[in-house]
């Protein structure tokens, strides 16, 4: 038997992520949570695993910049 409340989380998680807004959310809160591992683990010594992190953070940043230009063309025939 599956338990309600896994559903009810996988349900929440599809709506979030059908969204532009919600899969900006989703990326934002990794880019800014990314910065915070960046920081602890130059803190802790780790200059590689940050560098490595750092490529990450970089590349959900530029895949959210690509979101919203392209989000951009999903007004276009309201503007037309």
């Amino acid at each position: 038997m599956q338990d309600p409340n896994f559903l009810k989380y996988i349900n929440t998680t599809i709506k979030l992520l059908s969204t532009h807004s919600g899969r900006d959310k989703v990326a934002k809160t990794l880019h800014y949570a990314s910065r915070i591992w960046i920081w602890h683990l130059q803190n802790k010594g780790k200059k590689e695993r940050a560098d490595q992190i750092e490529s990450f953070r970089q590349a959900i940043g530029n895949s959210r910049r690509v979101g919203r230009f392209f989000s951009l063309l999903n007004s276009i025939p309201s503007i037309y």
